[in-house]
């Protein structure tokens, strides 16, 4: 489901803004001077889609919400709690009560979700069961992503952790669990280079201790990711190569390719197996298998038997294929003196101009801002995905920003995702100002007005 329309009232006391998102470019652009709330609603909108409540917390607003594509609003209005609704003292970054309202349907209150009276037990099962979790505060945690969860939160993302019977919580009603489901949002933020905590075997000593920058990350992420696709590979052709000689004696359905077809297809197919050699993501097993010059009628159906497989076989690198071949080409365009590589189990590298060695994390700040960023939008997106990203231009060289947009509206149509960006760079809007919205000051217009 795409978000149509994002809203906020009396935010922060003073601004009432409303946010159309551009359904045909799926890409708006939203500016404004300082302190007029774009991060604000950027952090509201992944702390309502993420489970992550604190980040509406944070904020002082009277309603917040978005409007989908079906034209239904989900609305979230903050209130003043009663005695009654108020919970035992806890985390010192609620300030206010917090209501969900999805058209039609009955109302959901956040605040009201755990059952403090029936939950009480030792919190250091939290800190035992989830390491991933940092505890900061009485009943506070930082997640893996530098993101604070207040204990209603944490039950709530990582039950299925916890020993079962331990904690009452209201269940979510049925409606918001399938619309947590049918809009997806991801929140590139400015401190997108912050390392993050280790893989999840590592103790949490380990984690705190030794977080790996988000390049590292990154370039681990990607080897397991051609790991996982060689693994299939690997299976696709296991499972065709059993059955090859039993296809092979048996009639087909499948129209036998022509002589000259064959050729072709021969081409194309080992034209295909070196871009993924050159890709990384297959190794060089043999030299090119040369095209014969002429093939009888004998050997045509074994060929065509044989082409068919080979492309299906290959086939199962293609998604991953297109997306290393245009983050390979828009990095090595970009980075001077040097070039990147891939490597299947390594992951990303870099070479310089005098062939040394580069591993992500030497990288200048920029280069790491760029490859982050190109990282998330074409490896860590899908379709109809909401896309947030928050001062894309921080450590990027105007050329860069200036680039950045063209780019970003081709991944959007490619891939078929939306993006919402906060931006106070005019070469990163270059010269799409349609694609803009700019947050006002409703009382300085109605001065102006008068």
């Amino acid at each position: 489901m795409r978000v149509k329309r994002v809203f906020a009232e009396k935010l922060f006391g003073l601004f009432d803004h409303s946010i159309p998102l551009n359904m045909d470019d799926r890409v708006t652009i939203i500016h404004a001077p300082n302190g007029f709330g774009k991060t604000a609603i950027l952090r509201m909108l992944d702390g309502l889609f993420n489970s992550r409540y604190g980040e509406l917390r944070a904020f002082p607003f009277a309603t917040f919400g978005v409007e989908l594509q079906d034209g239904r609003t989900l609305r979230v209005t903050k209130g003043q709690r009663t005695k009654a609704s108020h919970r035992s003292k806890g985390s010192a970054r609620e300030n206010g009560h917090l209501q969900l309202d999805y058209d039609d349907h009955p109302s959901f209150d956040l605040d009201g979700e755990l059952n403090r009276e029936s939950s009480h037990f030792p919190l250091d099962v939290i800190d035992n069961m989830i390491p991933s979790l940092n505890r900061i505060g009485p009943e506070e945690w930082k997640d893996e992503e530098g993101y604070i969860l207040g204990l209603a939160e944490v039950l709530r993302k990582y039950r299925e952790f916890l020993p079962k019977g331990i904690i009452k919580m209201a269940e979510p009603p049925d409606w918001f669990r399938k619309l947590e489901k049918q809009v997806q949002v991801r929140f590139i933020r400015t401190d997108r280079l912050v390392p993050r905590s280790g893989p999840s075997k590592m103790s949490r000593y380990e984690r705190h201790r030794h977080p790996s920058p988000t390049v590292t990350t990154y370039s681990e992420e990607l080897a397991s990711e051609i790991g996982a696709m060689l693994k299939k590979y690997g299976e696709v052709s296991q499972a065709l190569d059993r059955t090859f000689p039993v296809r092979l004696m048996q009639p087909s359905n499948v129209p036998e390719l022509t002589k000259e077809e064959i050729k072709s297809r021969l081409q194309e197919l080992e034209a295909k197996r070196t871009r993924l050699i050159e890709s990384g993501v297959l190794d060089q097993e043999r030299a090119p298998s040369p095209v014969p010059e002429t093939i009888d009628d004998a050997r045509a159906g074994m060929l065509s038997v044989y082409i068919r497989d080979v492309a299906e076989k290959l086939s199962v690198f293609d998604t991953l294929a297109t997306k290393i071949d245009l983050f390979r080409s828009i990095i090595n365009r970009r980075f001077r003196h040097k070039r990147m590589i891939i490597d299947k189990e390594r992951g990303i590298l870099f070479t310089t101009d005098h062939n040394q060695s580069l591993p992500p994390a030497s990288l200048s700040s920029g280069e790491q801002h760029e490859l982050v960023l190109l990282y998330e939008l074409l490896f860590k997106v899908h379709e109809d995905l909401l896309i947030l990203i928050d001062e894309p231009e921080i450590s990027l060289h105007v050329a860069w920003q200036e680039q950045f947009l063209r780019d970003l509206l081709d991944m959007a149509r490619l891939s078929g995702f939306d993006i919402l960006l906060a931006t106070h760079s005019p070469q990163i809007i270059s010269d799409r100002w349609d694609l803009t919205v700019e947050l006002e000051d409703i009382r300085e217009l109605q001065e102006t007005v008068r």
